[in-house]
């Protein structure tokens, strides 16, 4: 039984080579039962300018190392034919609990579209792509996203140190438990990192799952999410 968390893409691809079997195209993951697998806003590897460059290296280096004459690259088994890394879930795993996929409704960045899971259950929440994971310090953004997958992953039955949860600032917690119990009159002034100045942003509008559902800390703040959420639900 496995558990699993990932923010990082190359996390995600060194966990799929893994649990590939040498020198052939059969995958390892029917032996293992994964008990929970949180992804935070799941991105493909795209490169801009340099990623047709780029996938090429990767991919003969890759090939030479893995012994790639004999059938067997773990860069073709995760990318598409455009060469992007598409990093979703591959095929052949089994779940305990379905694996959750937390999506960052603010993100508007052409390198940073957003990966549609299927089977996991994806949700929604305020802030770019950084804000759901948690790359940000003293961000009530990560907090909400981090405290949704704790809360998720001990109802999955999972042990964590306690006490490094109970570090976390108290007034995120107390604002938290504010807003979540509906009594809250006020909205929050809160606004998603903008990431415009150090990284590219193309303003790109995201292509939402559509199966997505919305936290239901996006009706906490005073500000619409930069892409639209029209049409989208809310997770019971």
């Amino acid at each position: 039984v496995l558990l699993a968390f990932s923010f990082c893409r190359s996390f995600f691809c060194a966990f799929f080579v893994c649990f590939s079997a040498p020198l052939s195209r059969v995958s390892l993951f029917f032996l293992f039962l994964f008990r929970f697998v949180s992804l935070f806003d799941q991105v493909p590897s795209k490169l801009g300018l340099t990623r047709s460059l780029c996938s090429s290296v990767l991919n003969a280096s890759l090939s030479g190392i893995t012994l790639g004459a004999l059938g067997y690259n773990p860069y073709e088994r995760v990318s598409d034919s455009s060469g992007d890394f598409s990093f979703t879930l591959p095929k052949g795993m089994t779940f305990e609990n379905q694996p959750l996929h937390l999506v960052a409704l603010d993100e508007q960045r052409r390198e940073f579209a957003v990966t549609d899971v299927q089977g996991a259950l994806q949700v929604g929440f305020r802030g770019v792509h950084s804000n759901v994971g948690g790359g940000y310090n003293n961000d009530f953004l990560a907090y909400i996203s981090r405290r949704f997958v704790y809360d998720k992953a001990k109802k999955a039955g999972l042990e964590f140190f306690d006490e490094k949860w109970a570090a976390s600032d108290p007034l995120w917690e107390a604002l938290y438990d504010y807003h979540s119990s509906g009594m809250a009159g006020d909205r929050l002034s809160i606004s998603p990192t903008d990431n415009s100045a150090v990284h590219w942003d193309d303003k790109e509008k995201r292509r939402l799952p559509k199966d997505m559902l919305l936290h239901q800390s996006v009706n906490w703040f005073d500000s619409a999410p930069k892409n639209s959420i029209k049409g989208y639900g809310y997770l019971p």
